[in-house]
């Protein structure tokens, strides 16, 4: 069994963190091309949601090539567009 000493394990812990970070994309950053995006809310009448008592509610977001002048509109937030901008707890 090969010991390291507590030096050695904080170089390799820390050279494997700042490794597996280097890279990664950053999900705020906006990238090269405009996209929007809606949410659509279905009803799937097949199954029936126990807390409502009626159909199942099924959201579906589609994503989509914009125009360039969407660069300049103010983001959107998922509650814009579900229950009429409502803030509904899903549990």
């Amino acid at each position: 069994m090969i010991r390291l000493s507590p030096t050695a394990v904080a170089f390799l812990l820390v050279t494997f963190v700042s490794y597996s970070h280097a890279g990664q994309p950053n999900p705020e950053a906006r990238g090269p091309h405009p996209v929007g995006v809606t949410t659509i809310q279905l009803e799937d009448s097949s199954r029936i949601d126990p807390k409502l008592a009626g159909p199942r509610p099924l959201l579906a977001e589609i994503w989509y090539p914009a125009n360039d002048s969407a660069r300049e509109a103010k983001p959107t937030s998922f509650s814009d567009f579900y229950m009429d901008g409502k803030n509904i707890q899903m549990n």
